[in-house]
């Protein structure tokens, strides 16, 4: 077990690319919606931030700074599930995204540390 602490951000980006991704049968699916369970937005933190597409450039605006910061313990099945969803992704990736996404996948892959930041 890995434990990582996601900001409100990295949670909502992983949500859309492990649910954006395709599994050829219902029982391959476990892993990825384990995932999603878990960085899964609460009601309170939709109804407390606001969503602003700005001409295609989406962000949150967020009550506080920190705001949706959260501690996930991911299995290492389920940080294979985020390395496949982001490697075979039909969604554009940003590349500062795939920076602090490789950074998870190696971090928690790599080191046996209980703790790691997702992001750097």
């Amino acid at each position: 077990m890995t434990h990582i602490q996601m900001n409100f951000y990295q949670r909502v980006m992983i949500w859309n690319l492990i649910g954006a991704h395709k599994v050829p049968r219902m029982l391959e699916a476990a892993p990825f919606l384990r995932v999603i369970e878990k960085v899964r937005l609460m009601d309170e933190e939709v109804t407390q931030s606001q969503y602003i597409n700005d001409d295609g450039r989406i962000s949150w605006q967020l009550p506080e700074s920190g705001y949706g910061s959260k501690a996930i313990e991911l299995e290492q099945e389920e940080i294979k599930a985020i390395a496949s969803a982001a490697e075979q992704s039909q969604i554009p990736i940003l590349v500062r995204d795939a920076e602090w996404i490789n950074h998870l996948i190696d971090k928690s892959t790599t080191h046996s540390s209980p703790s790691i930041e997702a992001a750097k």
